[in-house]
């Protein structure tokens, strides 16, 4: 019976969080008129193309640099790691615009650069999706450290029988946590997707799906044409979940009861 009613407060749970939300953007986009941009017609294959280049270059950086931070801070005793964990939840707080005027203040295009007799570094997509990775850096090491201290300890115990400890910690610790990893990943590409901040303010600017669905809301001054331009991420976005919770859901098995045992550290 517990399970019977977590599963409906679940289900009710999603749909009023994501359930309402998006059929009422499907139902504007319905009855809306086609969007319009410069040009007269929305490009929407080079709108997928460069915010397919942000999100793959954040992922390519932030990802690998988070995963094996969250290893060092939460399965090691490294020296200073608590101080570390505390400055890195610390960073989740920090607003985007504070990043992108940092970051392209310090290595982009508003001068300081210029000043020492440099061109400046942060510049297109790549230079937006360096920022955004370094903004998720936070939200993946805590994610993914999440699902390193929840692994089970006799599996890596039972390991080291055979196995040196970093082949153990390769072929077991990261393997247990590949749940975690997955939803970092779907986590930093959802954030740095929806945002146009950095990608607004680096030059060349960088144009996305979602500057385009606000320049389609001051455009048409009606939310159908933005909800027009958001339809294609959420169904490629709807379809990674789907996919990527049933993958998960065979490589990711269910715990065993003494997973909440504390793990070593190495």
């Amino acid at each position: 019976m517990s399970r019977i009613v977590g599963g409906l407060i679940l289900a009710a749970s999603l749909a009023a969080v994501v359930g309402w939300p998006t059929l009422t953007m499907v139902l504007e986009a319905a009855h809306g008129s086609s969007p319009t941009g410069a040009g007269g017609i929305v490009r929407p294959l080079g709108l997928a193309l460069e915010t397919l280049k942000v999100v793959g270059a954040a992922e390519l950086i932030a990802l690998p640099l988070g995963t094996v931070l969250a290893l060092l801070l939460t399965r090691t005793d490294l020296w200073g790691r608590r101080v570390m964990l505390a400055l890195t939840t610390l960073a989740l707080f920090v607003p985007m615009p504070l990043h992108a005027l940092a970051w392209l203040g310090a290595f982009g295009n508003v001068g300081r650069m210029q000043a020492i007799g440099s061109t400046p570094l942060l510049v297109g997509w790549l230079g937006a999706a360096i920022v955004h990775a370094i903004a998720m850096v936070p939200w993946v090491v805590l994610l993914v450290g999440v699902g390193l201290r929840s692994v089970e300890p006799e599996l890596e115990e039972a390991a080291l029988l055979d196995l040196p400890a970093w082949r153990v910690m390769l072929r077991v610790t990261l393997r247990r946590s590949i749940g975690a990893i997955a939803a970092a990943a779907l986590a930093l590409a959802v954030l740095t997707a929806g945002d146009m901040t950095v990608t607004d303010l680096v030059q060349p600017p960088v144009r996305t799906y979602a500057e385009e669905v606000y320049t389609q809301t001051h455009l048409n001054h009606e939310p159908a044409a933005a909800a027009v331009v958001a339809l294609p991420p959420l169904l490629v976005l709807g379809l990674l979940v789907v996919v990527g919770s049933r993958w998960l859901m065979r490589a990711d098995p269910a715990r065993i009861a003494s997973a909440a045992i504390r793990a070593r550290l190495w």
